[in-house]
């Protein structure tokens, strides 16, 4: 297997890419009618993502998000870029918690995704996260949160 960026064609021997993964040799597929047939260099169109309605009702989450966890952890630089590049194929919900290291990178491809024009503002994505259990104490909890949300 290959670990690309499908956008940049770029390298990565990290598990942020495995959703991304490509066969060296692509076998013949069993499922039919998932995913249109590509040419090796082509991009698939998105495809339209399921959402859930939130409990307030303003708006509807995606239920696919891009988890950030990575064991062992991979350099913020590689993390930013995967989200970047998610964010550019439409992703719209990243999955994260202080433990995984990556709430500084996915704040930082944030930023880039705004500079860049990739998303017209940060209300266009959700960004979930997890209390980590060693925080669920009752009197680390507050704390806790405020570790997630600087």
């Amino acid at each position: 297997w290959h670990l690309l960026s499908p956008l940049t064609g770029q390298n990565f021997g990290s598990p942020l890419y495995m959703l991304l993964m490509i066969p060296v040799d692509p076998l013949p597929r069993t499922r039919v009618g998932i995913l249109p047939r590509m040419a090796p260099n082509e991009v698939a169109p998105p495809l339209p993502v399921p959402r859930i309605q939130l409990s307030h009702g303003a708006r509807n989450m995606p239920v696919i998000a891009l988890g950030t966890a990575a064991d062992p952890p991979v350099p913020e630089e590689v993390t930013k870029s995967a989200v970047v590049d998610a964010i550019q194929l439409g992703y719209r919900h990243f999955d994260t918690a202080h433990k995984y290291r990556s709430e500084q990178p996915i704040g930082d491809a944030m930023q880039e995704a705004l500079n860049l024009g990739l998303i017209q503002s940060r209300d266009e994505v959700f960004i979930t996260s997890k209390l980590w259990c060693g925080d669920a104490h009752p009197h680390l909890v507050v704390s806790g949160l405020k570790k997630t949300l600087r």
